[in-house]
């Protein structure tokens, strides 16, 4: 495995996979999702994490496929409590 540190903002990033710090409470109204949702589309985050159960708890982690116009292949969502 390579990991990679850039100054590049994480959508603009064409890499295999973008880790996202995410912390617990309310997933709806979470910051860190929100901001996702911005630049992916409404609708593209949120429902995955509720159907996964994902909250944000520390150690989780949900792994969703990204979309357009994020150029990393998918995003890794870690709970960090």
């Amino acid at each position: 495995m390579r990991i990679k540190l850039s100054s590049t903002t994480w959508d603009k990033s064409a890499v295999d996979m973008v880790a996202v710090a995410v912390p617990s409470g309310k997933t709806q109204r979470n910051k860190a999702l929100s901001a996702l949702e911005a630049v992916m589309g409404k609708g593209s985050v949120k429902p995955i994490v509720t159907n996964e159960h994902f909250e944000g708890k520390d150690g989780q982690t949900l792994k969703i496929a990204s979309s357009a116009p994020v150029k990393a292949r998918s995003l890794l969502l870690v709970g960090v409590g």
